[in-house]
């Protein structure tokens, strides 16, 4: 789970949140937004892991909406382990 940034026609930033499955390398799922708060990145992960299909383990960097409280307290509670990449890692 990552986010890229697209610059628009009127030169506004939109962040586009991307998940991806890499045990059958499809995209998982993809969401456009103008401002990314934690609130909706579990919205997201919700609509991306539905019931019973939830993945093992999320690999993700340390931005802040994918370290935040709510975000973190989504994945416990749907048992999906939060695994972050290192510092300063591609």
């Amino acid at each position: 789970m990552d986010y890229c940034t697209v610059p628009t026609l009127f030169f506004k930033v939109l962040y586009v949140l991307v998940i991806i499955r890499h045990d059958r390398r499809i995209i998982q799922h993809i969401a456009v937004t103008a401002q990314p708060t934690a609130d909706w990145v579990v919205q997201q992960l919700r609509e991306a892991t539905p019931f019973g299909e939830q993945p093992t383990y999320l690999l993700h960097d340390n931005d802040a909406a994918f370290v935040g409280k709510a975000v973190q307290r989504f994945l416990q509670s749907a048992g999906i382990k939060s695994t972050r990449i290192a510092y300063h890692a591609p």
